[in-house]
């Protein structure tokens, strides 16, 4: 009797996203149909619908975009018994996908407005999961600008310089970053380089929190999360040494930091100049600094 291949879900992923990015679209549905016949609707199936979804999407293939993001979305809360489901678990990304899918599609048919009150609807549906980040996170990408600042806990890192609310009322900087992402890095490079340019015109504040690891799949103790965190700002991040560092994943919530880094701006008056998920180039980051100092 054959022995049935191992299965990779990273190669199948990247055959299920190469297939729906290209439109071949019965190539996608019978690797669907092999996955089902060998596990069934489960989590990981979800999931799998959410990246065809987004490969989809990003291809201009709106109809079925729109159709994989919503059996993801449908299977997902389906299967989501647990009162608390980890963030980066399978029903977790495949509604975060699924959710940001749509979110972009109402934005392209029928406008802003359409895609915000349906993120605020997603986000009280599931306001009592982690991955509540990753809808804030396009929902601020939408409606943040302009409007007043939200608050951060100003608990700092410790041995780092502390900070206050009176930071907020700008012009000022926020550097969402984390010890374990290089591009946190290259990105805590650019501000320090703007920072100098600028002569001191702008604050920097940089939250951070800890996530359980020092490297990815690497889980460890807080209290050895920390002292990685501290080491790594040491030999990474020496340019921080002089700014506020928030510490704790509270802000990370507020801000819908669930790419790292993100960057907000923040006006003499409080409101939000910008908000941008991601790496910013430096041209791009000191331009739209420069718009409001």
């Amino acid at each position: 009797m054959p022995v049935s291949p191992e299965f990779a879900p990273e190669l199948f992923l990247r055959e299920l996203k190469a297939a729906a990015r290209t439109g071949e679209f019965p190539v996608v549905e019978s690797l669907l149909s092999d996955y089902e016949a060998r596990s069934g609707k489960d989590a990981f199936y979800a999931e799998s619908l959410s990246w065809v979804a987004r490969a989809t999407a990003s291809k201009g293939f709106a109809a079925e975009a729109r159709e994989y993001a919503r059996n993801a979305y449908s299977l997902a809360c389906g299967q989501l018994e647990a009162e608390i489901t980890p963030p980066n678990s399978p029903l977790a990304l495949a509604l975060s996908a699924a959710i940001e899918v749509e979110s972009d599609l109402l934005i392209s048919g029928e406008g802003a407005e359409a895609a915000i009150a349906y993120l605020q609807r997603q986000l009280e549906i599931f306001k009592a999961q982690p991955f509540r980040m990753r809808i804030r996170k396009n929902l601020h990408a939408i409606a943040l600008a302009g409007q007043p600042a939200p608050p951060l806990d100003w608990m700092p890192l410790p041995d780092s310089v502390p900070g206050s609310a009176a930071l907020l009322s700008g012009p000022c900087l926020l550097f969402f970053w984390a010890h374990w992402c290089s591009d946190s890095r290259t990105q805590a490079r650019t501000v320090a380089r703007i920072r100098q340019t600028l002569g001191g015109a702008i604050s920097i504040v940089a939250p951070t929190r800890l996530f359980g690891f020092t490297t990815k799949g690497n889980f460890v103790e807080e209290a050895v999360e920390l002292a990685h965190l501290q080491e790594i700002r040491q030999i990474d991040y020496p340019d921080l040494g002089s700014c506020p560092i928030p510490f704790g994943i509270e802000n990370f919530d507020r801000y819908g930091a669930s790419t790292i880094p993100t960057l907000a701006g923040i006006r003499p008056d409080g409101s939000v100049a910008f908000y941008h998920a991601g790496i910013l180039k430096a041209e791009d980051l000191e331009k739209r600094l420069r718009e409001f100092i």
